[in-house]
């Protein structure tokens, strides 16, 4: 009995004190590198899209969530140029040079040179894409090989096919 309530009052004073480490920052330091990723998968994100739409601008200028994103394109550590920039607006919009200005001001403000900037109209056709065949591959995934009509769907349970698929992403 008096073994137990020592355990229970160490394990109280453990979760009550917490850890300690020989670095105080250490915590902080761990939060840091996680913004670093979510802030580079961000910017991949935004340059691989490069789509400008109606709601990014007010009028012909440039809003906060046009410069955000804008931002995070120019933040990308992808290097290839031209930079593409879509726009995708509706037909017969009558502010279309107005847009392509304003962007090329706002990259040449950040330091980009708008010789290397390249507009093009209509949405990224890289975004483009129908998500019935990654539904369907996603599908295939679910159910072991050689079972078609269900099953145990369990991670250990992927057939060899289904393995390279998975694997690869897609076929």
């Amino acid at each position: 009995m008096k073994l137990t309530k020592t355990i229970c009052l160490l394990t109280l004073a453990a979760a009550l004190g917490g850890c300690a480490t020989n670095n105080e920052n250490e915590g902080t330091v761990e939060a840091q590198q996680v913004r670093n990723i979510c802030d580079a998968q961000a910017a991949s994100g935004a340059r691989a899209d490069a789509t400008m739409r109606p709601c990014h601008f007010d009028g012909a200028n440039l809003n906060s969530l046009a410069t955000a994103k804008l931002d995070g394109i120019l933040a990308d550590d992808d290097t290839a140029k031209p930079l593409t920039i879509y726009l995708d607006m509706p037909a017969g919009d009558t502010n279309e040079t107005a847009h392509r200005d304003a962007v090329a001001r706002y990259v040449d403000g950040k330091g980009f040179a708008t010789a290397d900037l390249k507009f093009e109209q209509g949405p990224n056709p890289a975004t483009l894409h129908s998500a019935a065949d990654a539904a369907a591959q996603l599908r295939k995934l679910d159910k072991p090989s050689g079972d078609q009509n269900g099953g145990d769907s369990g991670p250990g349970n992927v057939g060899a096919a289904d393995a390279s698929t998975a694997a690869s992403g897609m076929k």
